[in-house]
């Protein structure tokens, strides 16, 4: 393939996946919340919380209130 060519096809292919990007992006800021989600709690707001077992927010977090490494 000759190089001019090859070079155009790179910024055509270049240029295609970036406006695939921006409208996918500007498509995915449109999207409004569905209906019954709520917002997560601030991190300070749980490692006060003196509830370990019942809270459903507090799944993934150790005994002594770090984030489990996995």
């Amino acid at each position: 393939m000759e190089q001019p060519l090859a070079i155009a096809l790179s910024i055509i292919l270049i240029i295609g996946l970036a406006a695939i990007f921006v409208v996918s992006f500007v498509l995915y800021r449109k999207t409004p919340e569905p209906k019954g989600i709520e917002k997560m709690p601030e991190e300070s707001v749980c490692a006060g919380c003196e509830q370990k077992d019942g809270c459903l927010l507090n799944l993934y977090r150790s005994e002594n209130g770090n984030k489990e490494e996995k």
